[in-house]
């Protein structure tokens, strides 16, 4: 009984804990996406600039660089974030599967029991015809 209230506990910490998590990483990656979209509308405005001939084209490179470093941010947030849930749920033990080869043993064991008997038919009496 003792052990059901253990495991009743972990699990309520650790939803609670991953919705904490989850919350705080939803933020940052929400954070990190309106980053990406203002870099590339920079992207995009010095790129137009520079064709109507107000800007060098150094500019055009710098604001790309800038939209690729906000873009493998952003990326490498997600990663992290997703990784993080996967390593969670296998913490916890999910994702626990019984081998197959450890069914394929358990079933080899028994094979006589999976076959019929064979049965001998005993005559019942004493004449001889």
């Amino acid at each position: 009984m003792a052990m059901a209230w253990i495991w009743t506990g972990m699990a309520v910490v650790s939803v609670v804990c991953g919705a904490v998590y989850g919350r705080m990483e939803a933020v940052s990656a929400a954070a990190l996406k309106d980053l990406v979209n203002a870099t590339e509308t920079a992207y995009r405005l010095s790129q137009s600039r520079y064709k109507n001939g107000l800007d060098g084209f150094l500019t055009v490179l710098e604001s790309q660089r800038q939209m690729v470093a906000a873009q493998t941010n952003y990326i490498s947030a997600e990663s992290n974030r997703l990784s993080s849930g996967v390593m969670l749920y296998k913490v916890l033990g999910g994702g626990s599967v019984v081998e197959p080869e450890a069914q394929t043993a358990a079933q080899a064991v028994t094979p006589a029991a999976a076959e019929p008997a064979q049965t001998i038919p005993v005559s019942s009496g004493g004449g001889n015809a």
